[in-house]
């Protein structure tokens, strides 16, 4: 009943139903019937889906409990789980052949300004570790990561002006998959950068740590030894956080605690 010139702006554009295992820009999980996995996509039909937005902004969308989101979050991670183990199955099992694309020299990301960068939400990208080769397996298993970001953030992110991210760090490589595909070449600042050694991650992959750290005082009269044995105390202060605990020891002829020794009260660290 509404008067065309006062009808919203999604009403005049196109849209179709996609399937998510095969769409391959940026869609939606339908709002009206939420319990039957259909998606819905303006970008396939070469238009911009402003249906969200309105669709959020007319208060249509259920609150959820702290322990209801807990458990949404939950379900994706075992999604997540369980998407890694079957892709590396399948690729280990055929002749597999995937190519997911770059976070750095991403050709198709515009600048955004909520995220302060340049961006593409139609996919989700991967960073190879510049000293460490990536195997197939490990490229298909982007891949399936991909299109499960782009299902959960067809559900989940309606809003492109508030940031969100998906992103997956494989162990064994130390490649990380992200949605949404971002413009990111941290290796160009950092050659050593790698995000095993980071806190969101050593957190995700060990529980709290009592951690003692025992530095031959020896070393720092050479230049050189004193260089590498900041280097790896360093490496190792950055995988703590703020659920771990901490002390530096120091020895020659006797101990010295960082905590408690005048002599290095400036070789402290907090976790």
């Amino acid at each position: 009943d509404t008067p065309v010139n006062e009808a919203p702006s999604w009403c005049s554009k196109r849209w179709c139903w996609v399937s998510p295992r095969d769409c391959n820009v940026a869609f939606e999980k339908s709002m009206y019937w939420q319990d039957v996995e259909l998606y819905y996509s303006y970008q396939t039909c070469g238009d911009q889906n402003s249906f969200a937005m309105w669709y959020c902004e007319s208060g249509n969308v259920t609150q959820l409990t702290a322990i209801g989101v807990a458990d949404v979050v939950a379900n994706y991670v075992y999604a997540a789980r369980d998407s890694v183990l079957i892709s590396e199955v399948t690729a280990a099992s055929a002749n597999a052949s995937c190519n997911p694309p770059p976070l750095c020299g991403c050709d198709t990301c515009v600048c955004h300004p909520a995220y302060k960068g340049r961006v593409d939400f139609s996919k989700a990208g991967i960073w190879v570790n510049p000293i460490q080769n990536l195997t197939m397996s490990g490229r298909c298993v982007s891949e399936t990561l991909a299109r499960l970001f782009l299902r959960t953030s067809a559900v989940e992110q309606h809003d492109r002006n508030r940031v969100a991210y998906h992103y997956f760090g494989e162990q064994q490589t130390g490649a990380l998959t992200a949605w949404p595909t971002i413009e990111w070449c941290p290796a160009e600042e950092d050659p050593q950068y790698d995000f095993r050694f980071r806190p969101w991650y050593s957190a995700a992959v060990t529980d709290p740590r009592d951690v003692v750290v025992m530095l031959d005082v020896s070393v720092l009269s050479s230049p050189e030894l004193r260089t590498l044995a900041q280097q790896a105390v360093v490496a190792a202060l950055r995988t703590l956080h703020s659920m771990d605990r901490v002390v530096v020891l120091f020895f020659d002829t006797d101990f010295y605690s960082s905590a408690t020794s005048p002599r290095f009260q400036r070789q402290t660290f907090s976790a």
